[in-house]
C-alpha cells in the first residue's frame, strides 16, 4: 500500500501472525464460527442454518469464542513483553 513504510508492514506481520496463532487454538467449533461470522461475513442465522443449530447457540459460541481469543492475545502481549497484568487490569 502507498501509506505504508516496512515497520508498519512487520507491525502488521506480526499482529497477523498472533491472531492466526491464537485463531488456530480456538477449539473447533468455536473457531469455524468465528471464522464464518468475523471473517467470511455469513450472518447468525446463515451460521445456524450451516451448522444445523439453534441461533442462540451460533451466538453463544461466537460469544464465548471471542472471549477466548481475547484471552490468548492478552497472553500473548505480556509473554511478548508488550503489557504486563496491571496494564490487563485496567484496559477499557
Amino acid at each position: 500500500m502507498w501509506w505504508s513504510n516496512p515497520e508498519q508492514e512487520l507491525i502488521n506481520k506480526l499482529l497477523r501472525n498472533d491472531i492466526e496463532r491464537a485463531l488456530d487454538n480456538l477449539p473447533d467449533g468455536f473457531r469455524v464460527i468465528m471464522v464464518l461470522v468475523e471473517i467470511e461475513g455469513y450472518s447468525y442465522a446463515e451460521v445456524a442454518d450451516m451448522l444445523c443449530m439453534p441461533i442462540g447457540t451460533v451466538r453463544s459460541r461466537l460469544n464465548r469464542a471471542r472471549s477466548m481469543l481475547q484471552r490468548a492475545l492478552w497472553r500473548q502481549a505480556r509473554e511478548a513483553g508488550l503489557v504486563d497484568a496491571q496494564q490487563q487490569r485496567s484496559r477499557p
